[in-house]
């Protein structure tokens, strides 16, 4: 198995799916919120930039429930169901750049099911590229 970078935290499950979270965007996408002078907290109250990292914030959501996804297809032996939830997952971690780790972590995630799946052929560039960003 390809080593994982600092940037990149292991989450598999006690099982081994062996698929991964870039931890980066998460820790820079922690939203925030401002309350309005009655208590109430709304997105209302917020100036743009905090409604920027709460959409951050639910984009990196989206992507990790795509990866939950593929681990949890990947273990109830559904190899296709599997690599759709990947293919979606690098779909949405375009968002963050095409240099970014979750876009890394996608393209690894990707080939490492493609190469136990023994689609090696498939399975190299992604290592390649992935290994590029990291």
């Amino acid at each position: 198995r390809f080593g994982a970078p600092a940037a990149v935290a292991a989450t598999a499950s006690a099982a081994g799916a062996g698929f991964m979270v870039a931890r980066g965007p998460a820790a820079l996408c922690a939203a925030t919120a401002t309350g309005s002078p009655s208590g109430t907290w709304t997105s209302e109250h917020m100036d743009p930039t905090e409604r920027n990292l709460e959409v951050n914030v639910e984009r990196v959501n989206d992507w990790k429930a795509q990866i939950s996804a593929a681990k949890s297809a990947w273990m109830s032996g559904d190899r296709k169901a599997a690599e759709a939830a990947l293919l979606s997952a690098l779909d949405k971690s375009a968002y963050f750049g095409a240099e970014s780790p979750p876009v890394a972590t996608s393209l690894y995630n990707l080939a490492e099911l493609y190469r136990r799946c023994q689609r090696l052929s498939e399975a190299t560039p992604l290592y390649e590229r992935a290994l590029r960003i990291f």
